[in-house]
């Protein structure tokens, strides 16, 4: 059900966001701005990584376009971008990366080697979206 922009789970919220698709999923997929948003914490403590949960992906079949379910963060991100931005360019360059060894959260080995793929600095050796979708299916 649909309230005020969110969807209910019981008692959870979760943020419902739509991914426009168009022949070059390069440029509207996942654009650069996505990218810094699931690096940014929902405390607003950019050195302390968090990495917002997705529960889903969905496709829209009267248009073709895509449904990601994500955690509920109850924090500005586009503000905290204004804000920040020269500091983000600083994490991006120096390669900071969010922790995927911490004790309250624990990530499979084969997440964190999918992670570390999507991070290499060469464009060519990370996983395209047709090798993540059969990647994540498995």
């Amino acid at each position: 059900m649909l309230i005020d922009g969110f969807v209910r789970l019981g008692e959870q919220k979760v943020a419902v966001k739509r991914i426009n698709t168009s022949p070059n999923n390069s440029e509207t997929f996942i654009e650069p701005i996505a990218l810094i948003e699931s690096a940014i914490s929902c405390r607003s403590d950019v050195v302390n990584f968090d990495v917002l949960k997705c529960y889903g992906l969905s496709k829209l079949p009267n248009t073709n376009s895509y449904l990601i379910i994500t955690e509920l963060c109850k924090y500005d991100l586009w503000k905290h971008l204004e804000q920040n931005f020269g500091n983000l360019d600083c994490i991006i360059l120096n390669k900071e990366r969010p922790q995927t060894d911490r004790r309250n959260v624990f990530v499979p080995d084969c997440y964190k080697e999918l992670m570390e793929q999507c991070w290499d600095d060469n464009p060519s050796n990370r996983p395209n979206i047709n090798q993540l979708y059969e990647i994540l299916r498995g």
